[in-house]
């Protein structure tokens, strides 16, 4: 058991490497000069480090006709839980929420799973997550608090403080 676990952490280690130096070439530039490496890009470092040795859960754990939540969880072969994520998609919030919520959402999910683990390649939030933030503090929105931000938007947002939205009645809200 205990080569297994070298192994496993070796394996770790040189997919959080390479994910890092793909991050570097092919992620997707933000704000601030960071990368966002895409989850397609992640999902293959995992498959080519880790191979059938973990897996990749999904489950729908909220949907409707407005929202969709997915978790996603990496497991090991002893089906021990060593990283998870979830997501949460507004469906018509975006040009591919209005066509493919759920695959979003399971996309960023999966994402997020992959980060937990530490294959990120430079960011934590989805580039889905990074665009809504980016397209959020740009104006003001009056349909979000501090107490309804989800954990799928941790992110730099603007929320109005008052329920007639201008410029000057919003301030820009950081959770962490």
């Amino acid at each position: 058991m205990d080569d297994y676990y070298t192994e496993m952490k070796a394996a770790t280690i040189a997919a959080m490497q390479e994910a890092d130096a793909l991050g570097q070439t092919d992620g997707v530039n933000q704000r601030g000069g960071k990368k966002y490496l895409e989850v397609k890009h992640r999902t293959s470092v995992f498959r080519r480090h880790f191979g059938t040795r973990m897996g990749i859960e999904t489950s729908i754990i909220h949907i409707d006709d407005a929202m969709v939540r997915v978790q996603a969880i990496v497991r090991d072969q002893a089906a021990m839980i060593v990283g998870s994520g979830i997501a949460e998609e507004r469906r018509g919030s975006s040009n591919v929420n209005t066509t493919s919520a759920v695959e979003n959402c399971e996309t960023s999910a999966i994402g997020r799973a992959l980060a937990s683990i530490g294959l990120h390649g430079g960011e934590y939030a989805s580039a889905n997550e990074i665009d809504t933030a980016q397209r959020n503090s740009i104006g003001c929105r009056n349909d979000l608090t501090k107490s309804n931000i989800t954990t799928a938007s941790r992110s730099c947002m603007v929320f109005c403080k008052t329920t007639s939205c201008s410029s000057n009645n919003c301030e820009q809200l950081t959770i962490a």
